[in-house]
């Protein structure tokens, strides 16, 4: 029996293009949006390593689908925790242009590589309790981490490494996401490690694929 089990956290993956001297928060946001224009679907096998209060979980391996605008399709031989976000490209774009004012907060240099740090704040009649932030890498423009806060706690850290695609596009190698306040399913506290491997882009997935997911 197949059981899948997908639970949802804000994720965001992003990049930033032009002169490091007229960055704005606005400018990385509107680049980030624009990572995965050309990607209309891509299919991966996923290696996931969960490390959760109170549940014994063996190493899985997945095989998940994703096609424009939101489908997402993941085969597996058993229960498998994973950051809906971490999958779906079109959910990623929609939390990092929610409704915030993205301000940059600041830069610094490690081990000679620049790195930004963007803070992402609601914008309007919204509770200002919630915060996202950024620390993005200035040589690839890629999302280095990931940190939500809620009303002084920090809710879950996701972080990532990348290997390119098709010898154009920055896809995830690696995501680990660590949360601290009992967001997982049961109120439990742990880790989540995701290992991509044979990452495919633009195969022209049929909508048929994702109408038989079980």
């Amino acid at each position: 029996m197949r059981a899948v089990v997908i639970f949802v956290v804000a994720a965001v993956m992003a990049t930033l293009a032009g002169p490091a001297s007229a960055l704005t928060g606005e400018q990385i946001v509107r680049n980030a949006l624009s990572l995965h224009e050309g990607i209309r679907d891509y299919k991966a096998l996923l290696t996931v390593t969960t490390d959760i209060e109170g549940l014994d979980m063996p190493e899985r391996k997945v095989t998940v689908y994703f096609k424009r605008p939101d489908r997402v399709r993941v085969d597996s031989d058993g229960v498998v925790f994973i950051p809906k976000s971490a999958l779906n490209l079109a959910e990623l774009e929609h939390m990092i242009s929610k409704n915030a004012d993205s301000v940059l907060s600041g830069q610094k240099q490690v081990n000679g590589r620049t790195q930004y740090f963007v803070k992402m704040i609601p914008r309007g009649d919204q509770p200002h309790r919630d915060r996202v932030l950024l620390w993005v890498w200035g040589d690839n423009w890629t999302v280095d981490r990931l940190e939500m806060w809620y009303d002084g706690t920090q809710m879950f850290t996701m972080r990532w490494t990348y290997q390119r695609v098709g010898g154009k596009y920055l896809m995830p190698q690696s995501l680990v996401f660590t949360t601290s306040a009992d967001r997982l399913p049961g109120g439990k506290r742990g880790q989540v490690r995701l290992q991509f491997s044979q990452v495919q882009v633009n195969l022209g997935l049929k909508d048929e694929l994702f109408a038989q997911q079980k």
